[in-house]
């Protein structure tokens, strides 16, 4: 009953805000839409339910959610006591054992945030997603989603990642929510300043003591998540406390110039501007502090933060508030670790990009063709620091053409390479000593809406940031024959990885591990090709100019 009031709540919402020409409809009505959707499709689903059956589990206790035509879903189900209170801006505590069954047959809400979302701090939640027919004895793979959204936004509930179609090629589905933004990540007044990586972890563990009994193996664990999804599992893989916890990994579209912060950007900018905002100089303070205020202090520190970061070091940081190196939780930056052989975490991986990761961004940065070419050159002394930026200005790499939209896509192509499928190649071929690394790019996509739709820099023709969303968990709603083809194949790949730790699925291209910088072995995903380079002399290039995370590790 409540989430159906809270639909209506937010339908009315949208009505007025419309009515008036409020400018909050535009950035409200896109992230309500999806809400209303996604507990409508939930709704639809549990009216379906044709049986439901208890789930003993040995430390969560008894557990019923609902039964599908492609298999049993369980959602909502707590993982960690509410983070309020005292247990705001605390260590995750576990959730103790249910006296009574606990239905889990709806979402939990999503952690706070401007998107228009149900949101509340009870939001330490996660859902399984099963085949139709498991026992304790199934043993089936497990694969663990971890929603993207910047440290800031997003949630488990999002209709993409309805794991049914995964599930139903034989193993079993977790996805789960982590704390967000400050309450995630404020480092500062005695806090760890790791919450959110801290509830990824403990998420973790609920799958290790309880997965067996919805038919999954704790023994043969994946974790998969795109976006800043993926700079979660580069944080747990720079952990000691996530061994054991999974054996396989799949990183999509990390922005993995971005590395982990260093303690004195996390706790001496970003903890000092969110206290001093909000007018606090202690903990307890904090933990009184509104979810308004807590929110808007948010929103200063991704307009200060830039700043203040690019004095001290000459680079702006694009993402403030985001795991940081404390030396418990996280010992050390991922790729620094990789390099010299002492990441926590050892384990095969996958990991790549789509082909025009930065092309929402740049959009929305410039949303019409025409602009100067001045403006490349400004951009990238902001993006880069001014000695990198004088490098690619003179590189002839990335020289804006005549178009009309020269800029945009220069600066597009440039981000991509900067930001997103260079940097991933370099952590990949450090980490094939050791492991087996699987590199990919996405050649094809399904435009993700409503984030992508309508964009002129995403059309058929450019694969862009969460393009892959709905190829990975198959949740298209209208595509082309050739586009469900690719998804069928990246869910067989997929799957295959979860179950052998190869990715070679029967009946496809044979897909081999990253050997060296000259032999990539890059799976062109939409082509079914592989190459032995990718885009070799931009990324040579920038390399050698050097990414961020040699600078804020």
């Amino acid at each position: 009953m409540r989430g159906i009031l809270n639909l209506t709540l937010c339908a009315l919402a949208l009505i007025l805000l419309a009515s008036t020409g409020a400018e909050a409809a535009k950035s409200s009505s896109t992230a309500c839409k999806r809400s209303i959707i996604t507990k409508f499709v939930s709704y639809i689903k549990s009216l379906k339910s044709s049986s439901k059956g208890v789930i003993n589990t040995s430390s969560a206790g008894p557990i019923y959610g609902i039964t599908t035509s492609s298999g049993k879903e369980y959602l909502g189900i707590p993982y960690a006591q509410p983070p309020v209170d005292d247990l705001r801006f605390a260590d995750p505590v576990a959730f103790p054992k249910f006296t009574a069954v606990f239905n889990a047959s709806a979402y939990g809400a999503s952690c706070p945030q401007y998107s228009g979302r149900e949101t509340s701090e009870d939001c330490l939640t996660l859902n399984v997603f099963t085949p139709s027919s498991t026992s304790s004895n199934s043993k089936l793979p497990v694969m663990v989603w971890i929603h993207g959204g910047s440290f800031l936004v997003g949630g488990s509930s999002d209709a993409a990642f309805d794991g049914s179609n995964l599930a139903s090629e034989g193993v079993i589905v977790v996805t789960l929510n982590y704390r967000l933004g400050l309450l995630g990540y404020f480092d500062g007044l005695g806090t760890n300043g790791n919450m959110g990586t801290l509830d990824a972890q403990m998420a973790l563990k609920w799958v290790q003591n309880n997965i067996a009994a919805f038919g999954g193996n704790a023994d043969k664990v994946t974790v998969f998540g795109q976006s800043s999804g993926g700079h979660m599992i580069r944080a747990l893989m720079s952990s000691p406390a996530s061994e054991g916890l999974f054996d396989r990994a799949i990183i999509q579209s990390d922005p993995q110039n971005y590395g982990l912060q260093s303690r004195n950007v996390s706790a001496d900018i970003i903890g000092a501007i969110a206290s001093s905002y909000i007018d606090c100089s202690d903990i307890a303070c904090m933990r009184n502090a509104s979810i308004d205020d807590i929110l808007n202090a948010q929103a200063a520190i991704q307009q200060q933060a830039p700043y203040l970061v690019a004095a001290s070091t000459g680079v702006a940081l694009a993402e403030p508030i985001s795991p940081a190196i404390d030396g418990s939780v996280i010992i050390g930056d991922f790729s620094a670790l990789a390099a010299a052989g002492n990441l926590p975490v050892n384990v095969d991986m996958i990991m790549g990009t789509v082909h025009d990761e930065a092309n929402p961004t740049i959009e929305a940065q410039l949303p019409y063709p025409g602009v100067s070419s001045d403006y490349f050159a400004q951009v990238a002394v902001a993006v880069m620091g001014q000695d990198r930026a004088i490098q690619v200005l003179y590189s002839g790499l990335y020289t804006p053409d005549d178009s009309s939209d020269g800029v945009r896509e220069a600066l597009a192509k440039l981000g991509t390479e900067f930001i997103w499928t260079c940097p991933t190649q370099a952590n990949a071929v450090t980490l094939s000593s050791g492991r087996n690394v699987y590199l990919y790019e996405f050649e094809k996509g399904i435009t993700y809406t409503p984030d992508n739709g309508g964009l002129s820099l995403c059309t058929s023709s450019e694969v862009c940031h969460e393009d892959d969303l709905y190829l990975t968990f198959g949740t298209y709603t209208s595509v082309t024959s050739s586009q469900k083809k690719l998804s069928a194949e990246v869910m067989d790949r997929w799957v295959a990885f979860a179950k052998t730790g190869s990715p070679n699925a029967v009946g496809y291209k044979t897909w081999s591990p990253v050997k060296s910088a000259n032999k990539l072995n890059a799976y062109l995903l939409g082509d079914a090709k592989v190459n032995q380079t990718l885009r070799p002399t931009d990324c040579s290039f920038l390399q050698s100019v050097g990414f961020d995370y040699s600078i804020f590790g």
